[in-house]
């Protein structure tokens, strides 16, 4: 082989990625299993104390990749610990690759020396280093956070996401949404896929009334572009609070109870009534 040939092997030949820092690791570890409140009086102590320049790097950053307010300044730092936390929480890794290397390496330093990270760090040797959060096998990131939303964010935020996701995605998924909502639920026979509020109110009541109804029975693929748009939107934002510690199972599905006066059960009737009928 020739000595050009060589050169130009060399020449476009890419380097490694950069070696992450165990620091850095352990810290991106610590993002996914401590609980949000545990992560924000972290962060918080530890922007307190860190350089105005390593702040300024970090507010920058979570106002070019989140919703983080515009006239948010380095001295707010609880407001700060609060956005990086909920930022993570949604799309783990969105700020994280974004510092620069001075910035991410003093402040993984900060929050994994306070006492507090400590118990959070157990499992860690078992971690593959992946930006997943802890879920359970076989289960998509996107669908356990959409759940997550489904059980605990408050009816009328999650109407209001709803409305706004499902006036976004495809019409070919909405009308899966509908389709889903009119058989399992047997309601919005009516409805047509440009009836976006009657849809996306009816979503998040069956889904309250009776969990999985829905989202076990929708097709996977727009069952998750339902499940991103719903994240992405702007009225999920903040309602992620206690999602690290949910433990992802779904509330029991309520026992149906009839009130009238046929609805008692059939061995109860047999057995108050005598088998000749009286």
């Amino acid at each position: 082989m020739g000595l050009r040939h060589l050169l130009r092997r060399q020449e476009h030949h890419e380097p490694p990625p950069p070696v992450e820092r165990p620091e850095v690791r352990r810290y991106r570890y610590l993002l996914r299993a401590a609980p949000p409140q545990v992560l924000e009086k972290l962060h918080a102590r530890a922007l307190s104390v860190l350089d105005p320049g390593v702040r300024a790097n970090l507010l920058r950053t979570a106002q070019e990749r989140s919703r983080a307010p515009a006239d948010l300044t380095i001295e707010d730092t609880d407001i700060l610990a609060r956005v990086i936390t909920e930022a993570e929480q949604r799309r783990p890794g969105l700020l994280v690759t974004g510092y620069n290397e001075m910035a991410l390496g003093r402040l993984a330093h900060l929050v994994l020396a306070d006492p507090t990270s400590a118990p959070f760090l157990t499992g860690y040797d078992s971690w593959d280093g992946s930006d997943r959060p802890l879920l359970p096998p076989g289960e998509d990131v996107v669908v356990r956070q959409y759940r997550y939303l489904l059980r605990t964010a408050p009816l009328d935020a999650l109407e209001a996401a709803h409305r706004e996701a499902l006036s976004k995605v495809d019409p070919g998924d909405r009308a899966v949404v509908l389709r889903t909502v009119q058989t399992q639920l047997v309601t919005g026979a009516h409805l047509g896929v440009e009836d976006v509020e009657p849809l996306a109110r009816l979503v998040c009541l069956g889904e309250r009334r009776d969990p999985g109804a829905l989202t076990e029975a929708m097709p996977p693929a727009p069952l998750k572009v339902l499940a991103q748009a719903v994240i992405d939107s702007e009225a999920a934002f903040g309602l992620f609070g206690g999602y690290a510690a949910w433990d992802g199972r779904n509330p029991p599905r309520p026992q149906e109870h009839d009130d009238s006066a046929y609805g008692e059960d059939w061995h109860t009737g047999l057995q108050s009534r005598g088998r000749d009928g009286t």
